[in-house]
């Protein structure tokens, strides 16, 4: 179980909102296949197509995720247009959010390469009571992904709850390579065919790719991180980026990295 659960979405707005002040978001009053509509924009003509790369991307409705290129802004009724023409039109309430200065794949980057940074701090419980299932004279099993320790086995019970059936500890041993497998030593216990092993350890985060991913790891680390990342590959934006890196830093030396449970055998070289 993670402590922190910002999602990706949610990471994209903070820090494109408060690190990089690029934000634009509204609601949908109508549009087409290639305009978006909304009456409540104030901005002057052309406000967003005169920067280098302006986006703009639908969270909701029939076009939700698809992200366009930016080409015009008529202040009148709030026009935006853009290119490619989507699937599907625009219609009222839709949600859509504008980037000028970075594109939303760019701030994602950022965000997987920040959080790569701390590999090992960023570790959290992980539990697989579905992947490995016993088989007759068998004991050696693929390891479920993203598994860096594996510190409990438990072989679930007549009723396929896990209650007492741990595993002793000198039984298990982790076969490490490409393809990392748990081998279960016969001299050690026995297994029962058909039941499930629940497998408990720690593991990294993997990377965020959907809006609905779930981040582990501290936002207050992983915003300023994130952001100068990005400012640092910028001759502008360079003193903004030291300050921002200090701060995630800051973050970084403040967090209590979690102690490995008693048992716990690496997975990974």
């Amino acid at each position: 179980m993670a402590l922190f659960n910002k999602t990706l979405a949610e990471l994209i707005k903070i820090i494109a909102n408060l690190y990089l002040d690029d934000w634009y978001e509204g609601e949908a009053t109508g549009g087409s296949t290639t305009t978006c509509a909304d009456t409540s924009r104030s901005e002057s003509d052309d406000y967003f197509n005169s920067t280098g790369s302006p986006e703009i991307y639908f969270a909701s409705g029939n076009n939700a995720t698809l992200r366009r290129r930016i080409t015009d802004f008529a202040s009148t009724g709030g026009v935006i247009t853009f290119t490619p023409a989507l699937p599907n039109s625009i219609v009222a309430g839709d949600l859509y959010s504008i980037l000028t200065k970075y594109k939303r794949s760019q701030i994602v980057d950022a965000i997987n390469q920040a959080m790569d940074i701390i590999v090992e701090e960023g570790l959290f419980w992980k539990l697989d009571e579905a992947s490995v299932t016993v088989e007759d004279d068998t004991w050696e099993y693929d390891l479920p992904t993203s598994f860096i320790y594996v510190y409990r086995v438990t072989e679930a019970d007549e009723d396929g709850t896990f209650q007492n059936d741990e595993i002793d500890p000198n039984a298990i041993e982790i076969i490490k390579g490409s393809n990392p497998q748990i081998r279960i030593n016969p001299a050690f216990t026995s297994l029962t065919v058909g039941r499930k092993l629940r497998i408990e350890g720690l593991s990294v985060p993997e990377n965020l790719t959907s809006d609905t991913d779930a981040c582990p790891v501290n936002p207050a680390y992983i915003c300023p991180q994130a952001a100068a990342i990005l400012l640092m590959k910028d001759e502008i934006g360079q003193k903004l980026a030291e300050t921002f890196q200090k701060k995630a830093d800051i973050c970084r030396s403040t967090t209590v990295s979690m102690a490995l449970p008693m048992n716990s055998k690496r997975v990974i070289e």
